[in-house]
């Protein structure tokens, strides 16, 4: 799973990768895709668990607003 979406302009690298169950409309990968309810927690969990390389890539890719948006704490 993408942390930024290839539709956002992310990459195909290791550090914008993340294991996630489903596909883009099932399982956590879609629930954090289609902001079905209880999103935020699963993105807040997220969050928590990124590597520093992980969380650098974002910060650099998007900057901190969209984490906050997309991965809110």
């Amino acid at each position: 799973m993408h942390l930024v979406p290839k539709g956002q302009g992310g990459d195909d690298v290791p550090e914008n990768m993340v294991p996630g169950c489903g596909s883009g409309t099932t399982g956590c990968h879609g629930l954090l895709t289609t902001h079905s309810p209880g999103w935020r927690s699963a993105a807040a969990l997220l969050r928590r668990r990124l590597r520093p390389e992980e969380l650098e890539y974002v910060l650099d890719k998007k900057g901190q607003e969209w984490l906050d948006a997309h991965l809110p704490a």
